[in-house]
């Protein structure tokens, strides 16, 4: 069985016939589109805010279109191929920081930020516009006696568009030094009324004292990474570890206290850690290689979060979720595995490369491997997320060819799984993202 929420209001359902396929149109306050896809039942969201009825209409004027209405108005139009994910995009002509989406009023939330030199100019910018619409800002109030150049920095914004039509509706502009940092939307105790709620910092480009934590870590641009301790005391910075490998690095972040992620210019990723087993001290001073990875996509940004709220109901031991964002523009996702859980998606990848064929016909190891202008090497302590979750849309003899042989995680000798027991773990891990 499987349960999807299709709304607020008591839907109805439709079947209409779209490219030779049947299909149901599900009429609601949140309308949606079933379909099949290789024997499984995908929901595909339709661009309209409330459907109550749907006809299908098949003339000269309008071939395989639908008469939708909400109780007020018609709309004709047409099913444009059916998929899990329509894009849309949306001008916006400043750097976005987050994202939240609140479905109780029907509104999104984005954090925005521009260059104070934008005030001057006749750029496009999307708080500027919806400011002229409705608009607050937020007050001086108390703020440190601080020294602040005027001239340089950026304004960070909150503004709220529709979710469906994407229209501008208000604008609160921070303050001076005031950065947003993260949104949620909830509700607090009792009160029945839905609220966005804003986490900022006060930042000052003069101010000397630290905030949290007592260790760095560092990108050179061609010198790979460096993890440094710093010295309250002497107000020093004291070099713990160092990869001692050229490596041009364009993004870094730690994973835990010892150890560090990534990014290089050859669009490669690769982890290391600080050796404690080492038996002296410039052994234990140097970053052990641990992970390496080709990504095929040149990494600039890493953060730590994920794309969705946690889920309750998600079996997987996922540990220490990192975002990652391309100059590309795409965002991906790297978590940590127990060894065990590790070993299973290993081995699912390489079942599903050796069952296809990628466009390039390369082999996938060969693909993957860790390329630089001084090194190629195997890719290890990595799986390949895309390749494992590409199972869910083989066909069923493909799969479970792929799965031949492979146990789950916690299963013992004497106990076999079946290919349904495996797609499920492999269904909750893309649920992560």
């Amino acid at each position: 069985m499987k349960k999807a929420t299709v709304g607020t209001q008591p839907p109805s359902l439709n079947r209409f016939y779209s490219r030779g396929q049947m299909h149901i149109f599900v009429c609601s306050d949140r309308p949606a589109v079933i379909f099949s896809s290789n024997g499984k039942l995908v929901f595909s969201n339709v661009n309209l805010r409330i459907v109550t009825h749907v006809c299908a209409l098949n003339s000269s004027s309008y071939r395989n279109s639908l008469v939708m209405s909400d109780g007020e108005t018609i709309v004709i139009g047409t099913v444009d191929e059916i998929q899990k994910l329509h894009i849309r995009t949306v001008s916006l002509g400043e750097s976005v920081r987050r994202v939240v989406h609140q479905p109780e009023t029907s509104t999104m939330a984005i954090l925005v930020s521009r260059p104070l030199t934008f005030e001057d100019s006749d750029r496009y910018s999307v708080s500027k516009m919806t400011t002229a619409k409705s608009s607050s800002k937020t007050s001086a109030g108390q703020r440190p006696s601080v020294s602040v150049d005027s001239t340089d920095g950026d304004v960070h914004s909150i503004v709220t568009l529709d979710d469906n039509t994407f229209e501008y509706l208000h604008c609160h502009e921070l303050g001076s030094c005031e950065q947003a940092l993260s949104v949620i939307s909830t509700k607090l105790g009792d009160d029945p009324t839905t609220y966005y709620i804003v986490g900022t910092a006060l930042v000052y480009s003069d101010e000397t004292e630290s905030k949290n934590g007592d260790q760095v870590l560092v990108g050179d641009l061609m010198r790979s990474m460096t993890i440094l301790n710093y010295k309250a005391v002497e107000s020093t910075f004291e070099e713990v570890a160092k990869d001692f490998r050229g490596m041009w690095m364009s993004a870094v972040e730690f994973i835990d206290a010892e150890t560090a992620l990534g990014a290089e210019a050859g669009h490669n990723l690769f982890t290391c850690e600080i050796d404690r087993g080492a038996d002296n001290t410039d052994e234990k001073r140097r970053l052990a290689e641990a992970g390496m990875f080709y990504l095929g996509e040149m990494v600039n940004v890493f953060r730590r979060g994920s794309l969705v709220s946690s889920h309750v109901d998600n079996p997987l031991p996922i540990e220490k979720p990192i975002l990652f964002g391309t100059v590309d523009g795409t965002i991906g996702l790297i978590v940590q595995l127990p060894e065990k859980y590790f070993r299973f998606f290993s081995e699912v990848e390489k079942g599903v490369a050796r069952e296809t064929d990628n466009c390039m016909r390369i082999d996938h190891a060969v693909y993957r491997q860790f390329t630089s202008e001084k090194l190629v090497d195997k890719a290890v302590g990595f799986v390949d997320g895309d390749l494992v979750e590409s199972l869910l849309d083989m066909p069923h003899e493909t799969a479970a060819a792929a799965l031949a042989g492979i146990q789950r995680p916690d299963a013992t000798e004497d106990n076999s799984s079946s290919p349904e027991e495996l797609m499920k773990i492999i269904e909750d891990m893309s649920r992560i993202h």
